[in-house]
Formats: C-alpha cells, sequence, structure tokens
C-alpha cells in the first residue's frame, strides 16, 4: 500500500534504526537469512576462502595519488576500524612504504566515545591541504562530514563541520564548498 496525507506509512517504524522494534524484526531478518546462507553445502568453502582473501598479509595496499603522495585507508586485525595514511610516491614503490598515519579511527572513536565508520574524503584541488572527511556513527547511510588539515594531520577548528544527514559536498575552492543534503 503506498503512502498518503490520508494513509500512513506502516512501516514508518523502521525509520528508528535504533529502536527496539526494528532492531527486533532485522535480527529476526538476519537470523532467517544466516540460517539459509549456512545451510548451503558450499557455504564453508567460500566463506574460508573469501576471509583468507581479506586477510592474506600481501595484500596490495591499493591508494589515490595526490601532490606526490599515496592516500590509503587500512584496516587490519591491529586497526579494526582503520588507519588512513599516505607515503610518498618513491617510498610506496619499495617494499616497506614508510606510511605516515593522517588518522586512526580506533583512536578517535575510543576518543570521541563514537563508533566510527569510514566513508571517504574529500580534497581541495592542488595544490591544497584541506580534506573533507565522511565518517558515518556506526555505519548508518547519515554520516558526517568535518574539515581536517593534512599539514597538521587533525581537524579544523572551527573549520567546516556538517552535521549528521545523508549528504554529498565538493570543494569550490579553498573557503567555499558545495553541499547536496536531505
Amino acid at each position: 500500500m503506498a503512502s498518503t496525507k490520508e494513509t500512513p506509512d506502516p512501516f514508518l517504524w523502521l525509520e528508528e534504526v535504533d529502536g527496539d522494534k526494528a532492531l527486533t524484526w532485522v535480527r529476526a531478518q538476519n537470523d532467517r537469512s544466516l540460517k539459509q546462507l549456512t545451510g548451503d553445502p558450499r557455504f564453508d568453502r567460500n566463506y574460508n576462502a573469501a576471509l583468507a582473501i581479506l586477510e592474506d598479509k600481501s595484500r596490495i595496499p591499493l591508494g589515490n595519488l595526490r601532490d606526490g603522495w599515496v592516500y590509503n585507508f587500512w584496516q587490519d586485525e591491529t586497526n579494526v576500524r582503520g588507519l588512513w595514511r599516505r607515503a610518498k610516491v618513491a617510498s610506496y614503490d619499495t617494499t616497506s612504504p614508510d606510511w605516515q598515519t593522517l588518522l586512526d579511527l580506533d583512536v578517535l572513536a575510543k576518543k570521541e566515545d563514537r563508533n566510527w565508520v569510514w566513508k571517504g574524503v574529500a580534497c581541495t584541488l592542488p595544490p591544497g591541504e584541506r580534506c573533507m572527511l565522511t565518517l558515518s556513527n556506526g555505519g548508518k547511510d547519515a554520516s558526517v562530514r568535518r574539515e581536517f588539515d593534512l599539514s597538521k594531520r587533525e581537524f579544523v577548528a572551527g573549520g567546516f563541520e556538517l552535521p549528521e544527514a545523508k549528504a554529498d559536498l565538493t570543494w569550490k575552492d579553498k573557503d567555499t564548498l558545495l553541499v547536496a543534503t536531505d
């Protein structure tokens, strides 16, 4: 049934993602799906193969090039939430790149008592030292955006900060953000 002014959405309770009714329903759906997946005779083989790929110590730290640096977001057993880091291109070309940690999400989550999940970054056009980091509390679709100074490796005090929302942004110039939000 379609929602109208006269007929409210019967599933509106699902919008309360942390609500008891929504969480109970989601857990029931997850249990139903998990039973179906784990009941397949191929499950263990496929699960173990996928896990081996994800935990492989020799995986390539893919990154983005910017101003002579390779930027990378890295997660492993030590950095569960992840590290946003960078290495000079020449160093990246070696077997042991000299990574500079820009932001440790495990440390930030503990400091701010939030369940931060990395959602991405948008930086000013080169040359520029400012980026907008997108972080989600708990992995929700809605995220916060916070301005980050690459040279200081910290968030900008009094800088751009967008509250939690489903949004997108891009830099027009070093002092102007274009924002689309709900």
